[in-house]
């Protein structure tokens, strides 16, 4: 089931909004992830492979995706990179399931899975 979180960033007169609501958000499985593409982030669509793994990751180096969404990491806490990627991994676990993760741990392959 696909749910759309389109929420209203407006705010009251000096109020800061929270740069998390601005972002068009989905909901698929339990999973939450964009198809926003932030500006100067690599395009919607691009081949990448999972580089610089940590102990515990789910995805390990060499493993395949495409890019679904991105962020500027200034949108979400935490991420100290410029982008934050929403990537459908290729394999098990979880294929095909959007999941976030940070610019320095992905690599663009080249080209775009729609062929372009």
């Amino acid at each position: 089931m696909l749910v759309s979180m389109g929420i209203d960033p407006e705010c009251p007169d000096g109020v800061t909004p929270n740069p998390v609501l601005a972002i068009h958000w989905e909901v698929r499985s339990g999973f939450i992830y964009t198809l926003d593409q932030a500006a100067g982030a690599l395009l919607n669509g691009t081949r990448v492979q999972k580089v610089n793994s940590e102990p515990g990751d789910g995805h390990q180096d060499g493993a395949c995706g495409t890019v679904i969404g991105s962020v500027e990491a200034g949108q979400v806490p935490g991420f100290s990179d410029r982008y934050v990627y929403f990537v459908a991994w290729e394999d098990a676990p979880g294929a095909g399931v959007p999941v976030g993760i940070r610019e320095g741990r992905l690599k663009a392959l080249g080209g775009r899975s729609d062929g372009r």
